[in-house]
């Protein structure tokens, strides 16, 4: 494999401490076992990358202290997305951006009311409240929301960066295609090539979504995608489980993961961009 470029970021990852120290949400979607900072940090240092955003996952609400504590043991490399809560002082976020928050994760899964005014008035509401902050909105929902919510995301006051793919498909039809390009057309909306281990469970699906990232890379603008792995990789699970067993982390190789978004994405300035470049502008890094 190519060489990682300097100040290569992984851009999508979680962190789960122990629960006595970080307790989950009682009504939470799933119950992730432990991964630690150490774990992660020898995966991406196995692979050549030096900077990564952690993302807060679902199972601790807005209790953002386990990403925040592994992001600042990280060091200066290190971002974060945090999970709001509904008022949000002016002091908390002064105190979370010094702490490596860059972003607010809006999520819209099995718990939430799946509703296109669910997204628009959220995205409005907390678009609004970031704005001229420095900060995103990360957006997690469904791709028929996304797409219905076109006009108020291309109004969003704060740049918007669509997960996962923005939940495409495989083998998404041209028309779809079409209109995740008119999406992205504007400006502050990205996208984050990450989950298509979440969207090929299989050898032969890996080869379908090898004909989706190649087709979403011929709409989406270079200068605006990222790269995630998901590490640790949460197990599939269906609606809210509150207080069920654990839910395993599913068996992903990183570097294989790796390897493969990048004979995917190809020539290597488009690697330079995608896994240094656009992190370093969005997320606030010092030049590499």
């Amino acid at each position: 494999m190519t060489r990682m470029p300097a100040g290569a970021c992984d851009c999508h990852m979680h962190i789960f401490g122990s629960q006595a120290e970080f307790p989950l949400e009682p009504n939470r979607s799933y119950t992730p076992p432990a991964a630690s900072l150490d774990g992660f940090r020898a995966e991406i240092q196995r692979h050549g990358l030096q900077r990564a955003v952690f993302v807060q996952p679902s199972p601790y609400g807005a209790d953002n202290r386990c990403a925040l504590r592994a992001a600042q043991a990280f060091g200066e490399g290190a971002r974060v997305v945090v999970v709001l809560p509904e008022a949000v002082d002016d002091r908390t976020l002064s105190e979370l951006d010094a702490a490596g928050a860059r972003g607010a994760r809006l999520i819209l899964n099995a718990k939430h009311l799946q509703t296109n005014s669910t997204l628009t008035d959220a995205i409005a509401s907390l678009s609004s409240r970031l704005s001229g902050s420095g900060w995103h909105i990360e957006v997690e929902a469904p791709l028929n929301l996304t797409l219905a919510a076109v006009e108020v995301l291309h109004a969003a006051q704060c740049p918007l960066v669509l997960g996962h793919m923005a939940r495409t498909p495989l083998d998404c039809p041209a028309e779809t295609l079409e209109r995740i390009k008119v999406l992205t057309d504007a400006d502050h909306i990205w996208v984050k090539l990450s989950g298509v281990d979440r969207m090929a469970r299989s050898e032969r699906e890996f080869e379908r979504a090898r004909d989706t990232v190649s087709a979403l890379l011929t709409v989406l603008p270079m200068q605006r995608l990222l790269w995630g792995s998901d590490w640790p990789h949460t197990g599939f699970h269906q609606g809210a489980a509150g207080e069920a067993p654990l839910t395993p982390f599913r068996n992903v190789d990183y570097g294989a993961l790796l390897a493969w978004f990048w004979s995917v994405i190809g020539a290597e300035a488009a690697g330079q961009a995608v896994l240094a470049d656009n992190p370093q502008r969005l997320y606030g890094f010092a030049l590499a």
